[in-house]
């Protein structure tokens, strides 16, 4: 797997490391338009997000919540099963 790091920033204990820029802008800009309807429709994704909002933020919440629904997909499309809220 081939890793890029564009630099790793250190103060004191704590470190953390650039984002990576090399993603697909389309896939990232659809599934965010996704992540957006998800929200209204299925009772799973919506509890997450408003947990999420609350604490975090729309604009974090909004991005955890297209993770998520990344990951479901990627197991719908690994494990060759329907999807099951």
């Amino acid at each position: 797997m081939l890793e890029l790091f564009l630099g790793i920033y250190q103060s004191a204990s704590k470190s953390r490391q650039a984002r990576r820029r090399e993603v697909n802008k389309w896939l990232k800009w659809i599934i965010m338009e996704c992540a957006s309807r998800v929200v209204l429709m299925q009772n799973g994704f919506q509890s997450y997000y408003f947990k999420l909002r609350k604490r975090k933020g729309w604009k974090t919440a909004r991005k955890a919540t297209a993770r998520k629904m990344l990951t479901v997909v990627w197991h719908v499309l690994k494990e060759k099963v329907p999807y099951k809220s």
